[in-house]
């Protein structure tokens, strides 16, 4: 705050500094102090008696022949003052930016911390030979998705979130404050297909698993599978911060439906 205010005052520090220089310049110019000088001589007449001395000049008549004489010094000297207040003006005029673009850097930092992004999954559930999820958006602003993957494991990971290193399933998909994106997660490496139950000749990136998954459905060995997953998102503040947003569920006995496991620790993400 302190440095957005003295980001502030400096322009126009400046530019008063330049007009007080200017002010001071002309005061001790010698076209200045030639003009002053003709406004206190006394006329020298020898037939005369002299005149009775002057009172103290009041402050309007001061002020006349400061006016007068500065009139003088600018018709003497009105290119040398353009030049020098066209210099102050220039730099009066980009520490004005700096400030402005300050403030408004500051502001911007202010929202994005005020109206944060917040994603959270919803409606995790089997879908034939998939899994089928909602990610939506339920904070105050607009965020990307950089980062994300998921998988099917037949244990419990222990507390160990799901890492995502220039990983993204979902895709860099960009979710203003309230908008939702529906995702499918297919079981397609050996590691999940053995966690839903199949053992035998699971290979490496198969996509013939739906009846694999239905099998296994119906005999009851989804009920030990779980589903993990890792989103990494960033706002659309200039700084771009990211947040993460982990979850872990179980599949539910006799029920298409995964479901929260209970721990806090399992699902949680970055405020």
């Amino acid at each position: 705050m302190l440095r957005a205010i003295v980001r502030t005052v400096i322009p126009y520090g400046l530019l008063l500094l330049g007009i007080a220089a200017i002010l001071a310049f002309s005061v001790l110019s010698p076209s200045y102090e030639e003009c002053t000088a003709s406004h206190h001589k006394q006329t020298a007449d020898p037939e005369k008696a002299p005149p009775p001395p002057k009172s103290e000049a009041t402050f309007t008549e001061k002020a006349m022949v400061f006016v007068e004489c500065e009139s003088e010094f600018v018709h003497r000297n009105g290119e040398s003052i353009i030049a020098l207040f066209t210099v102050v003006l220039a730099f009066s005029t980009i520490a004005l930016w700096s400030a402005t673009r300050g403030l408004y850097e500051a502001g911007e930092r202010q929202f994005a911390a005020t109206f944060r992004p917040k994603l959270v999954v919803r409606e995790v559930h089997w879908i034939k030979d998939a899994i089928a999820l909602t990610i939506e958006n339920v904070g105050g602003s607009l965020c990307t998705i950089v980062e994300s993957d998921f998988v099917i494991r037949s244990s419990d990971p222990d507390g160990r979130a799901l890492r995502t290193p220039a990983v993204n399933r979902i895709g860099r998909v960009t979710l203003a404050a309230g908008a939702f994106h529906d995702h499918i997660h297919k079981a397609t490496s050996a590691e999940e297909m053995g966690a839903v139950g199949y053992s035998t000749e699971a290979k490496e990136g198969t996509e013939d698993v739906e009846g694999i998954v239905v099998a296994a459905y119906g005999h009851g060995y989804l009920s030990l599978a779980y589903f993990q997953g890792t989103i990494v998102y960033e706002d659309d503040s200039r700084a771009k911060v990211r947040r993460r947003l982990t979850i872990l569920r179980a599949c539910q006995s006799g029920s298409s439906r995964l479901v929260r496991t209970g721990n806090p620790e399992d699902e949680n993400t970055d405020d």
